[in-house]
């Protein structure tokens, strides 16, 4: 049970994260995770494995680490935007086949242009949409 505008900033945190991985900026994934977890005042289940996998993220400055645990990161939140439906525009879930020694990874966007997190400008344009959140 999520609040629609700290899920709202939750989303908006996370696709300035997934931004960031695209340009393979450690940096500035740090910095979108940190304001990540600070968005998140909620304390049930998926508020923690948010803080928790977004925390990695803040606190690593390993580009490589990070998208591992943006790969689970994108895992819950994907489960917040279903289940909340907190956001205006629509929400396009990603899949990259290749990404992780091709066992595959997908991630959310919010426009319908493929812009790999896992790659970046090595595959920029490598995945297509699987599902789109109305």
């Amino acid at each position: 049970d999520f609040p629609k505008e700290e899920a709202s900033a939750i989303i908006a945190a996370y696709l300035q994260l997934k931004d960031a991985l695209v340009g393979t900026d450690g940096g500035a994934a740090q910095q979108a995770a940190g304001s990540l977890v600070a968005s998140i005042s909620s304390t049930n289940e998926i508020a923690t494995k948010i803080k928790a996998e977004a925390g990695k993220i803040a606190e690593s400055e390993d580009v490589e680490a990070q998208r591992e645990a943006f790969n689970t990161l994108s895992q819950v939140i994907y489960t917040l935007a279903k289940g909340t439906k907190a956001f205006d525009a629509p929400l396009y879930k990603q899949y990259c086949p290749m990404a992780f020694d091709n066992t595959g990874a997908y991630w959310l966007a919010s426009e319908k242009e493929v812009n790999n997190p896992y790659f970046g400008d090595m595959m920029l344009h490598c995945g297509k949409v699987q599902e789109t959140l109305k």
